[in-house]
């Protein structure tokens, strides 16, 4: 199996196009979940000559925090017009893609275990660097171009299953919604329970939130009192190993905003979603049984 592994940098190339023409506006930053995001850097005054042109089928990445964070953000464009990246990010392309597709490589960066081996290769920096040899220096397999073409196809496959799926359960929540609505609350007919005789309940974390991949997600007030949750907005923090697992949310968790305007909106924490915190201005609901968990999320979220 590992004579099929091949040195990474054997099969891409550096690519530093910068913006010199300014004829990219369009300016991209990535997510710590590999995907390219809208950059939230104030670039007011700042010298947009000076930033990376990414183009189709390239990559980008980010190489300055991996042993923090314990992954490397890196993306491939799908877009037809170019755009900007900051010009501390790696843009890079395959060499021959009669031999390695981008897709698949793209797929490979994608798995867990390729960002644990990223963080053994990184360096001694208090934010864990990865230097650009060590990174061209790590291997993944490369087997023929037609396997590989097999292989994209069977994982867009199920990419797209499971965006079906996320649809589907979007429907059943909004189905759920109007059956409790029904039974619940148009009738009117059922006995009252205050909430506290049914959980006990726990405040959020104190930090400030950051647009920097410092740490886990950082879910706030203005996450929560939306229809649904935009994990892709929702910003980061920094916090300790031991307040992590204190706070971290876990599939089935209700948080509840317990201040402000939104002062009673919630929601009920499905699965899929990435490490996070819950912030000190909700509060989260612990079911006394689990069997009031399901009841509750609906209650919190009608």
């Amino acid at each position: 199996m590992q004579s099929n592994y091949k040195r990474i940098g054997d099969y891409i190339k550096d690519v530093k196009i910068k913006n010199v023409n300014l004829e990219a506006t369009l300016l991209l930053g990535i997510n710590i979940d590999k995907f390219f995001m809208p950059s939230v850097a104030n670039v007011i005054g700042t010298d947009m000559s000076n930033y990376r042109i990414v183009k189709k089928d390239q990559f980008a990445c980010n190489r300055m925090h991996v042993g923090r964070d314990f992954r490397i953000p890196v993306a491939l464009s799908n877009k037809d017009e170019p755009f900007m990246v900051s010009p501390a990010y790696d843009v890079f392309e395959i060499t021959d893609t009669n031999i390695l597709l981008p897709e698949y490589l793209m797929m490979w960066f994608s798995r867990k275990e390729f960002d644990r081996n990223a963080w053994f290769y990184t360096d001694a920096d208090v934010r864990g660097g990865l230097h650009w040899k060590a990174f061209c220096d790590m291997k993944l397999p490369i087997p023929s171009i037609e396997k590989q073409r097999e292989i994209v196809r069977e994982y867009n496959v199920i990419q797209n299953r499971i965006a079906i799926n996320n649809q589907l359960i979007s429907k059943l929540e909004e189905t759920a919604q109007s059956i409790y609505k029904q039974w619940f609350v148009e009738q009117g007919n059922c006995e009252k329970i205050k909430i506290n005789e049914l959980v006990k309940t726990q405040y959020g974390f104190t930090e400030s939130a950051s647009s920097e991949m410092i740490g886990p997600k950082f879910l706030r007030i203005t996450d929560v009192a939306k229809n649904n949750i935009d994990w892709k907005n929702v910003p980061y923090c920094k916090i300790s190993d031991s307040d992590f697992e204190k706070y971290r949310l876990n599939p089935g968790d209700i948080v509840v905003a317990r201040t402000g305007a939104t002062a009673g909106y919630g929601k009920r924490l499905h699965k899929n979603f990435p490490d996070c915190v819950f912030a000190s201005f909700l509060v989260r609901l612990i079911p006394n049984e689990f069997k009031w968990n399901l009841f509750l999320g609906l209650t919190i979220d009608s």
